[in-house]
C-alpha cells in the first residue's frame, strides 16, 4: 500500500503530536551488505543544480525494518547495488515500481551471514572499502574498557587496521586511556583530489568523545587532527559527513554532538593539528541508544544551489529537518514530519527506472518513507 505527499522546498514545517519511543534497532552484519556507494553518474546528474521536490511516497513494510543500505544479492545497474531493505527476521526487500506507485519485493536471501570477518576484528565493525590507495579499513582489538554501551554492547576498538591497494597491512593502536566508539572507519577527503584521510570516533575514558583525523603513509598511519573531547566520560557523537556545507570551497566534516541529549550539528574545520568549531545549530539526533545504525542522516543540495545541504532528524527523531549552512549562516529549508520515529537509513540513493534521486528511511510503525526529488 502507498501513498504519496508532495512538499516543495519552501514548505512550512507541520509538526504531528507523537508518543517518543526509543528505538534500539540492530544494523545489518559486517560484509553481508555493502557500503553505500556513491550516486550513479546519470542520478548526480539528474540531481545537480535541480530543487527537490520531495514527492513523499509511502510504504507499509511487511514486518519492522532493521537497516536500509544498498544490497549486491539484488539489481546491478552501472555497477551500483541497489537500495534494499532488511527486515528484523533478516529477509531482504528490495524496491519496485514507478511513479508513485512502489512496493517492497522479497529479494532471495543474501546477507544472512556475517561475511568475511578478519582476526582480531571489532565484533560488530564493518568493513569499509575504498577506491584509492586504501583497499579497505576496519576496527580492531576488541575491548571492555570504556563499558559506556552506547552501541549496543560494552565493546569497543582499541585500533584500526588497512590494507593497502599493494596488499599491504598498517595498524593503529590508541593507549589505554581511549577507545574507537564507532563500529567504522571512514574514508574522506578534505579537498577535492586531495588524499584519502581516516576519520574515526574516539572516546577517553575521562573525557568523552572527539573526532580523529588520520593520514596513511607508506609504511604508517599518523594522527593528524582532533576536536576537543567533551571533557567528561559517557559524552558522544556521531559522524554526519564531510563535504562544503558552507560554500567557501572548503570542506568540512559535520558531526552531532550529543544526538541523546540535546543534540547539536556541528560543523568542524581543520586547522593545523585541530578541529575545531566552526558553525552549529541545536535541534538535532542522528543515533537511538543502543542502536548499532550509524547512518540516520544524509547529504544533499536540496535548494539547487550548489552548496551541500543537510538531512537529518529532529532531537525527537520524528521529523526530518532539511537544512543549510551555505554562506556562514544555518536555516532550515524544510521539514517532513512523520507519525513515528526514524529508526532506520537515511539513504541517499537512485531508483531505476531514470535513475531518479530519492532519500530513502524506515519508520518504527512498519512504514518506509520515499522522498523523491
Amino acid at each position: 500500500m502507498t501513498h504519496s505527499i508532495h512538499f516543495g522546498i519552501k514548505a512550512r514545517s507541520v509538526w504531528f503530536p507523537a508518543i517518543i519511543l526509543l528505538a534500539a534497532v540492530l544494523a545489518a552484519p559486517s560484509g553481508a551488505f555493502s557500503k553505500e556507494p556513491p550516486m550513479d553518474p546519470p542520478a548526480a546528474a539528474q540531481e545537480a543544480r535541480r530543487p527537490w521536490k520531495f514527492t513523499r511516497v509511502v510504504l507499509e513494510a511487511p514486518e519492522a525494518i532493521a537497516a536500509v543500505t544498498h544490497a549486491r544479492c539484488g539489481l546491478v545497474a552501472g555497477g551500483v547495488a541497489e537500495p534494499v531493505a532488511r527486515g528484523l527476521s533478516g529477509r531482504v526487500y528490495g524496491f519496485r515500481g514507478r511513479g508513485t506507485q512502489w512496493r517492497l519485493a522479497p529479494l532471495s536471501p543474501c546477507g544472512a551471514d556475517a561475511g568475511f570477518r578478519f582476526p582480531d576484528m571489532l565484533p560488530d565493525g564493518e568493513i569499509v572499502e575504498g577506491g584509492g590507495s586504501v583497499r579497505r579499513v576496519w576496527l580492531i582489538g576488541p575491548t571492555t574498557r570504556y563499558g559506556h554501551g552506547i552501541l549496543g554492547d560494552a565493546i569497543e576498538a582499541a585500533g584500526l587496521a588497512l590494507e593497502t591497494r599493494r596488499g599491504r597491512r598498517l595498524e593503529f593502536r590508541l593507549p589505554d586511556d581511549s577507545v574507537f566508539e564507532d563500529r567504522r572507519v571512514r574514508l574522506v577527503r578534505l579537498k577535492p583530489g586531495g588524499p584519502e584521510r581516516l576519520l574515526a570516533i574516539r572516546s577517553r575514558l575521562g573525557q568523552g568523545a572527539a573526532l580523529s583525523l588520520f593520514a596513511v603513509g607508506r609504511d604508517k598511519i599518523t594522527l593528524l587532527a582532533e576536536s576537543a573531547p567533551f571533557g567528561r566520560s559517557n559524552r558522544w557523537l556521531n559522524v554526519v559527513g564531510v563535504a562544503d556545507f558552507d560554500g567557501d570551497g572548503r570542506r568540512e566534516i559535520a558531526a552531532v554532538l550529543t544526538p541523546h541529549i540535546g543534540g547539536t550539528l556541528t560543523l568542524y574545520e581543520k586547522k593545523g593539528r585541530r578541529l575545531v568549531v566552526k558553525l552549529r545549530a541545536r535541534g538535532f539526533s542522528n543515533h537511538a541508544i543502543g542502536s548499532r545504525n550509524l547512518d540516520l542522516s544524509a547529504l544533499l543540495d536540496a535548494n539547487g544551489d550548489g552548496v551541500t545541504d543537510l538531512a537529518v532528524p529532529d532531537d525527537s527523531r520524528e521529523t526530518l529537518r532539511i537544512v543549510t549552512f551555505a554562506g556562514g549562516r544555518f536555516r532550515e529549508l524544510m521539514a517532513v514530519p512523520n507519525r513515528a520515529e526514524i529508526i532506520a537509513g537515511i539513504v541517499k540513493t537512485a531508483l531505476p527506472p531514470g535513475g531518479r534521486a530519492v532519500l530513502i528511511y524506515a519508520l518504527e510503525n512498519r512504514k518506509v518513507v520515499l522522498l523523491f526529488q
